[in-house]
């Protein structure tokens, strides 16, 4: 699998004060057809953060096209040798890696939810927790996926939901000891 092509995007969401937030998603393609969606988030700074977007576009499309998106921790050594150090470029970084995570997301292994949400359900299907995942790490990992809820003893249901409303669902115990969680069904 080779990416084929980058395309960047202004988006502009409203805040709850009011203002409006200048946002750059990016989607990568790559030539078995699967597509990646990322998010440069808030670039609401300006004029600190200003961007030429055809000329970042230009400059990704150079940096990444004819790369394996299966080389996550490799492809982000490139994109932070390209971009060092400035808050901007971290959400630059924090963009490229979240499209690429969802570009190889079913491909061996790879993380199932990229996006969405974890649900736990007790012995009666009534949700007891839920948290909202988003997003990679920045340095080719998914530690932003790991949500962390505290249950006291007992079976539990644990689905996965991704943005578009598929699911994964797990029987889970919890045994006395709350560290210790085992999976019952596979």
């Amino acid at each position: 699998m080779r990416i084929s092509d980058l395309k960047l995007a202004w988006v502009e969401t409203r805040r709850r004060t009011g203002d409006v937030t200048p946002h750059v998603i990016v989607q990568l393609l790559s030539d078995e057809g699967t597509t990646g969606i990322g998010e440069m988030s808030d670039f609401g700074h300006a004029p600190l953060y200003d961007l030429d977007l055809a000329r970042l576009e230009q400059h990704l499309q150079r940096t990444l096209i004819g790369e394996n998106p299966m080389q996550i921790t490799r492809l982000n050594q490139v994109m932070a040798s390209h971009f060092p150090g400035t808050e901007k470029s971290v959400l630059i970084r924090c963009g490229i890696d979240i499209a690429l995570h969802s570009t190889t997301k079913y491909i061996n292994g790879h993380s199932d939810v990229v996006g969405g949400a974890v649900v736990v359900k007790d012995a009666a299907e009534k949700p007891v927790a839920v948290q909202v995942v988003a997003g990679g790490d920045c340095r080719g990992g998914q530690c932003g996926l790991a949500p962390r809820f505290v249950l006291p003893p007992g079976a539990y249901k644990l689905e996965l939901l991704g943005p578009a409303g598929q699911g994964l669902t797990k029987d889970v115990s919890v045994a006395t000891n709350p560290l210790t969680v085992r999976l019952t069904s596979e």
